[in-house]
């Protein structure tokens, strides 16, 4: 028997939206992703009682710990699109050259205006778009090409986002995770010049992260580092920082492309002065998100705290009127 893994239809239920986001259209019932796909099903099947007795609760604290939870729960599944990244045999020419296809989006150029030219040559070339075509839409994932998976990646990661209220930290972890994990584990071999690692970090990485609200991108443009570890004032800064050749920090000095670049606007980091960048490696996010989590949790115990001592002076009030 067949499943569809992969549905047209948006899930009625968002909570279950985090089994639409594989993006194989069939898979047999022992594949693996499959039973990654069933896991993942019953997994929140379990996880909605929870979540209704959460929203039927009255304690803010309750809530928030279960908000956290959906979060993670409904983080993309970045997996398969690593998998199809790490699956390119450089041994055979075309499929090396669909690697070289999304490598030439990350040429360095020395001057901007070389680079929004190189840039846009390719994307003319290659048809690297921030959505896949209607003719790949209907097509299973594994005759696309990694141009054409990556721009389902686009299109699934964003619609994805879009159905979410509140912006969802988990999917740049997520993200981040994925990277480490192949930087960590990938034999060299397999990737002798780090371009299989450069497409992961900033075509899903990236992407991810553009597609975060402007104060989230504003930390990553200074770095979630210098934030977390060496304690700086936020500077809401609008470009990227960078390393000089003595190898010394120069803040606010590459452009973001997501708001400055509109060749490639919709389609992962990239400077426009060359090169690539994303929020960096895991740890120093995980840190900046749990400072800001630990802030609203604050928050909400002193309105809880107050919401306490207000209905004790409102009893008090009633006994001295008795």
């Amino acid at each position: 028997m067949r499943r569809a893994a992969e549905s047209s239809q948006t899930p009625q239920n968002p909570i279950l939206q985090l089994t639409a986001n594989t993006p194989h259209d069939v898979l047999l019932d022992n594949d693996s992703q499959q039973t990654d796909v069933n896991e993942k099903i019953r997994q929140t099947q379990i996880n909605l009682a929870a979540y209704a007795d959460a929203l039927r609760s009255d304690d803010l604290n309750t809530l928030f710990e279960t908000h956290k939870k959906a979060q993670a729960d409904n983080a993309f599944d970045f997996k398969p699109y690593v998998n199809a990244i790490i699956a390119i045999d450089l041994r055979y020419h075309h499929q090396k050259a669909q690697l070289d296809d999304v490598m030439a989006l990350l040429i360095k150029a020395k001057k901007e205006t070389e680079a929004k030219a190189k840039t846009k040559a390719v994307i003319a070339r290659t048809g690297i778009a921030p959505r896949e075509s209607d003719d790949c839409r209907n097509q299973p994932f594994y005759s696309l090409t990694l141009v054409q998976k990556l721009n389902r990646f686009r299109e699934k990661l964003a619609e994805h986002m879009q159905r979410e209220i509140i912006f969802n930290p988990q999917h740049i972890l997520a993200g981040l995770r994925s990277n480490e994990v192949v930087w960590r584990i990938l034999p060299d071999t397999q990737d002798p010049n780090c371009h299989k690692r450069c497409v992961i970090s900033s075509q899903l990485c990236g992407f991810a992260q553009r597609l975060a609200p402007e104060p989230v991108k504003q930390d990553i443009r200074q770095g979630a580092w210098y934030l977390t570890e060496e304690n700086e004032r936020r500077t809401r800064q609008s470009r990227f920082n960078k390393v000089d050749s003595n190898y010394k920090v120069v803040k606010n000095e590459l452009d973001d492309v997501s708001i400055s670049f509109l060749a490639v606007n919709g389609v992962g980091y990239k400077f426009a002065a060359g090169g690539w960048c994303c929020a960096g490696s895991l740890r120093p996010f995980q840190s900046l998100c749990r400072i800001k989590t630990a802030g609203f949790q604050n928050i909400i115990q002193r309105m809880q705290k107050q919401s306490r001592t207000s209905e004790q002076c409102c009893l008090e009030q009633c006994c001295l009127v008795q």
